[in-house]
């Protein structure tokens, strides 16, 4: 079952990452002077009208658009949600204990994408071998 330390230590392999300096746990990719993020923990609000507070047994992951996203949910409803915070934006909400480590670091590699610069995505991919 893969922890927010295995996502940390997984997004620190990919070029360019930095991790957010809020309260909360994200990490993103420099886009000029902005910090875009892409893999955040969920901040679930527990009840009607309650602060959001931190679920970090869930993370949000970028998706590359709205279709991608519907895509992405209903292909393992066990392993993504969503919230309507969500609605009409491009990304998913990852069950850290349902979801294997190694589709957890393609979704990872997947969000990363969507922000990173083109040339960072064809310089990692290339070394890849992808």
């Amino acid at each position: 079952m893969p922890t927010l330390q295995d996502v940390r230590d997984f997004c620190q392999t990919l070029p360019g990452t930095e991790e957010g300096t809020g309260v909360q746990f994200s990490i993103g990719v420099r886009r000029g002077s902005k910090l875009k993020g892409f893999c955040w923990v969920w901040l679930e609000r527990p009840g009607a009208g309650g602060a959001r507070q931190p679920n970090e047994s869930v993370v949000g992951l970028r998706a590359p658009g709205l279709q991608a996203k519907e895509a992405i949910l209903s292909t393992n409803p066990d392993w993504f949600q969503t919230d309507p915070h969500y609605d009409n934006y491009p990304a998913v909400l990852v069950i850290l204990a349902k979801v294997p480590l190694e589709e957890l670091h393609e979704m990872l590699i997947e969000a990363w994408k969507c922000q990173a610069t083109p040339t960072a995505v064809k310089a990692f991919l290339q070394a890849a071998d992808r």
